[in-house]
C-alpha cells in the first residue's frame, strides 16, 4: 500500500512553487501526489518531473464541469503523466433527477477512462449522506454506478461528519474501494488535524479494506507548520 498527499492540501505553496512542492512532497516520504488542478503545465513536462523525482500519481481530482466540458483533454493529460486515477471531488444536485442523470454522467466518464486503463471514482463530502427515498446519496450512488466503472474514493472525515462510523460505513463497500482519503478529524469532533492524532481509526480502516491501493492525506486547517503537519501524517500512516 502506498502514500500520496493531495496537493490541495498545500495549495498555497504548490501556487507559488509547483515543481519545488513536489521535490518536498518527495523528500518528505511520500510515494505519490494527488493532484487538484496542474497549474497550467504541459503534460509532458509534469511528466518529466514526477520521472525526475520518483513520483507516482496516485491521481487528479477533476471537477464535473471539466469532466463533461472536455473528457477528452482530462482522459489524455491523465494518461500521459500516467495516473493511475481520475476521480470527481464534488457535486451538488437539487433533485433526484438532478443525482440520477448524475450518476449516468459518472457511468459514461468511467467508461472512457476504464478503455484506458485508468480507475475512475468519485470523493464524497458531507451531502451525500442526505437522503432520498430512504436512502443515502452515496448509496444511490453506487447502486447507480457499474462498479466496473465507478470506485469510491471514500473521505473518512466527511463520513464522520455526514453522521456515519468511518469504520463501518466503508467496511460495506470494502470492494469498491481502492482509494481512501485519510482526513482526520480532531478530537473536539471538527477540526482537521494530523493523521493519528483524532479519533477515526485508520489502523481497523485499512484492516477492512483488501483492496486499497493508495492511501491519500488531505488537510485544510493547520495548527502547525503546513510541510511539518503532512510530514507527520504521511510518518503515521507508513508506521501502520
Amino acid at each position: 500500500m502506498k502514500v500520496a498527499l493531495q496537493l490541495y492540501s498545500i495549495r498555497d505553496k504548490v501556487e507559488k512553487d509547483f515543481f519545488g512542492s513536489l521535490k518536498q512532497v518527495k523528500e518528505i516520504g511520500y510515494d505519490g501526489v494527488e493532484f487538484a488542478g496542474y497549474g497550467g503545465i504541459p503534460a509532458n513536462e509534469m511528466k518529466a518531473k514526477l520521472d525526475q523525482l520518483g513520483l507516482a500519481v496516485a491521481g487528479s481530482h477533476v471537477s464535473y464541469d471539466d469532466l463533461k466540458q472536455d473528457l477528452e483533454k482530462e482522459v489524455s493529460y491523465a494518461k500521459e503523466i500516467g495516473a493511475y486515477s481520475v476521480v470527481c471531488p464534488w457535486y451538488q444536485a437539487d433533485s433526484k433527477e438532478g443525482w440520477l442523470k448524475f450518476f449516468q454522467d459518472l457511468n459514461t466518464f468511467g467508461k472512457r477512462f476504464a478503455q484506458e486503463g485508468i480507475l475512475f471514482g468519485y470523493h464524497n463530502h458531507k451531502q451525500e449522506f442526505e437522503k432520498l427515498d430512504g436512502k443515502y446519496i452515496m448509496d444511490l450512488l453506487l447502486e447507480h454506478c457499474d462498479p466496473e466503472y465507478v470506485t469510491a474514493e471514500f473521505d473518512v472525515h466527511w463520513v464522520y461528519k455526514g453522521g456515519e462510523s468511518p469504520l463501518e460505513y466503508v467496511k460495506r463497500y470494502a470492494e469498491r474501494c481502492r482509494l481512501l482519503h485519510a482526513k482526520e478529524v480532531a478530537k473536539d469532533g471538527e477540526s482537521d488535524t494530523e493523521v493519528g492524532d483524532g479519533i477515526i481509526p485508520f489502523p481497523e480502516i485499512i484492516k477492512s479494506l483488501p483492496k486499497l491501493e493508495w492511501l491519500i492525506v488531505e488537510q485544510e486547517g493547520f495548527s502547525i507548520d503546513e510541510w511539518e503537519s503532512v510530514r507527520k501524517s504521511c510518518d503515521y500512516l507508513k508506521s501502520i
